[in-house]
């Protein structure tokens, strides 16, 4: 059997912060100031744990659970707005960009 991967405390903290905060966290340096490393430090980790950056896993994530509230029935805006993101405009360009198509389009595989 293969040993489970042991992630550095740094990242599990980040982690757990991110799944607790996605929405109200502002900035990387918002993560990385409340498990106290630097920036860089933790874009090392996540992009050595990942292959991408902190930055991109938190939208990744937001786009996760946007997916999730669309196909519970929450409107484009309520979900952009509920997982973080502040411009519709943003928001659907990031979703279409990760899911490979608009939010309303998606939205509609729900109904």
């Amino acid at each position: 059997a293969i040993p489970p991967v042991s992630l550095p405390e740094p990242l599990q903290a980040a982690l757990a912060c991110i799944a607790a905060d996605y929405a109200s966290i502002r900035t990387v340096s918002e993560i990385a100031d409340r498990v106290h490393v630097s920036g860089e430090h933790l874009s090392r980790l996540f992009t050595r744990q990942f292959g991408i950056s902190t930055g991109e896993y938190l939208r990744r994530y937001r786009l996760n659970e946007s997916k999730r509230l669309l196909l519970d029935g929450a409107s484009v805006t309520e979900a952009c707005y509920s997982v973080g993101f502040s411009n519709i405009s943003h928001f659907v360009r990031c979703f279409h960009a990760y899911v490979g198509m608009t939010p309303a389009k998606y939205r509609a595989l729900g109904e």
